[in-house]
């Protein structure tokens, strides 16, 4: 029997390795305001790492992992997790683009308005301009965010 070389003893290693980096580059592009280039930059080191630990394994190897029962069953779950995930990912994009009703869940309906705010607001006849002052630390940048946003509620009542 042959003795492995180096590159197919490593190449199990260099083929996770390439699968972390590959990982790593499309979180960072999720998650950071990384450069294109960086993350192509990262992504090609893991397909070229990957591509390795591809080539170094026997094509027998390679032909059962490909068409082997673990395989199918494993690509058919993967298919449907996805699916899956996209189906409620989509709903989720149609529920908060047509539907701008939101559940109070707190105790006291802190975030609720109550039925003669709604009769003010439907009896208005013009439209209503609100100006608000908020200085420029921390605190009020927060503040300010809470207020656009009880004001967007306001405005779907």
């Amino acid at each position: 029997m042959q003795q492995p070389s180096r590159v197919q003893e490593w190449g199990p290693y260099l083929g996770a390795l390439g699968l972390a980096i590959i990982a790593s580059a499309v979180f960072l592009g999720i998650i950071t305001p990384t450069s294109r280039g960086i993350l192509l930059a990262l992504g090609g080191v893991g397909v070229v790492l990957f591509a390795i630990f591809l080539i170094t394994r026997p094509r027998e190897e390679l032909r059962e992992a490909v068409t082997g029962r673990t395989a199918v069953y494993g690509s058919n779950t993967l298919i449907l997790a996805a699916t899956f995930i996209g189906i409620i990912v989509l709903l989720n994009f149609l529920a908060s683009k047509q539907l701008h009703n939101r559940v109070d869940l707190t105790a006291n309906e802190q975030h609720t308005l109550s039925d003669q705010t709604v009769q003010v607001l439907q009896n208005l006849k013009a439209p209503l301009k609100v100006t608000g002052f908020f200085t420029s630390n921390t605190n009020n940048a927060a503040r300010r965010q809470e207020a656009e946003n009880e004001l967007k509620e306001y405005q779907y009542k």
